[in-house]
């Protein structure tokens, strides 16, 4: 029941997410913007999610690849993939080595 319980409360969040970015989505339009981008950090894409924002008004939505994102953006040419591999490798470098993983905050390595 517990599992049951947080899968609905996980639901939940997602689809709370979803509207907010469409409410986002229509305020910034009535504001001017002429383009809007959905950036997000984890592109958990699952059920009817590659559809809606294949049918939303996004210009693009913006993932890392923090989880592999290449089936997904064939299935919908909105999504856009930034590699992150090299920023996770030097926090885990500078971790290993002692030193200020915070640096990577205000001076990014590429």
């Amino acid at each position: 029941q517990y599992v049951m319980l947080q899968k609905s409360k996980q639901y939940n969040i997602i689809v709370l997410f979803y509207k907010l970015l469409i409410l986002s989505f229509f305020r910034l339009t009535e504001a001017g913007a002429t383009k809007v981008y959905a950036i997000l950090t984890h592109g958990i894409f699952s059920g009817p999610a590659i559809s809606r924002i294949n049918n939303a008004c996004f210009e693009a939505v913006v993932v890392t690849n923090t989880i592999p994102q290449d089936g997904h953006m064939k299935e919908c040419p909105k999504i856009r993939c930034i590699d992150v591999s090299m920023m996770f490798a030097e926090a885990v470098r500078r971790t290993h080595n002692g030193e200020s993983v915070s640096y990577l905050f205000s001076n990014v390595p590429y």
